[in-house]
């Protein structure tokens, strides 16, 4: 469960991005709708069941953005339903379906329209190292991912958000899982401050913690390649 636990946490990281500033609205409904279908998707066991509800995730947030297309969670919640389903298709496969450049182009107008929004930087920085990680140098040519580009929307969405331990748990997840060798030292003091600090929605702390552990420990104990190969089992 750790792994489930863990990749669901990093991707949702206590929803800080989905609730807004202390005394925000709740969630629209439809909002909610897709958030608690993409957790079902991570939590789901059976492949196919998973195809399935990443289908409807992504239908329905397709629905949402088309009726509030300036709504930076609706286009951050679709991102992420491409996302999903990029992860599950071979990395021509993704590009030549226009998914990474979709979810690119996603989350790169959200954190235009919300620079302070930390989880739209984190996601930023999560796409770039991803692409990087699945299709090396010439994978990054062709879709315009840059390790600097990714290495600094993280490092903005650390300043917006400091003490958010998702943020921390998914930056050392993405170092971990593209270069592992070189950046073990820093994956290692993000992983200390997952464990340390934690969302502030204090549900999501022990699953964020759980995770952090048992990479940190992985990393500790058996080397950086052990721990990517531990991270590459979360996606």
């Amino acid at each position: 469960m750790v792994r489930r636990r863990g990749f669901l946490t990093l991707m949702f990281g206590g929803a800080l991005w989905l609730r807004g500033p202390a005394g925000a609205a709740p969630l629209p409904d439809a909002s909610s709708a897709v958030r608690a279908l993409l957790i079902d998707t991570i939590a789901s066991p059976d492949k196919a069941a998973r195809g399935r509800l990443i289908a409807e995730a992504e239908a329905r947030a397709r629905v949402m953005l088309a009726q509030t297309p300036d709504d930076v969670p609706a286009r951050l919640l679709l991102a992420l339903a491409i996302g999903l389903k990029a992860r599950r298709a071979k990395p021509l496969e993704a590009f030549r379906a226009g998914w990474a450049q979709e979810g690119k182009a996603l989350i790169e107008s959200a954190a235009h329209d919300a620079p302070d929004n930390a989880w739209a930087q984190a996601l930023l920085g999560g796409w770039h190292l991803e692409v990087l990680r699945r299709g090396g140098p010439a994978g990054g040519v062709l879709l315009g991912a840059r390790e600097s580009v990714g290495l600094a929307a993280f490092a903005h969405a650390r300043a917006l958000a400091p003490h958010d331990g998702a943020i921390a748990l998914h930056y050392a997840v993405a170092l971990l899982g593209y270069a592992p060798q070189r950046f073990a030292k820093e994956a290692a003091s993000l992983l200390d401050i997952a464990l340390s600090t934690g969302p502030n929605a204090a549900d999501f702390a022990p699953p964020i913690r759980a995770a952090a552990a048992a990479i940190r420990q992985t990393l500790a104990d058996k080397g950086p390649a052990a721990a990517k190969a531990f991270v590459d089992g979360l996606v």
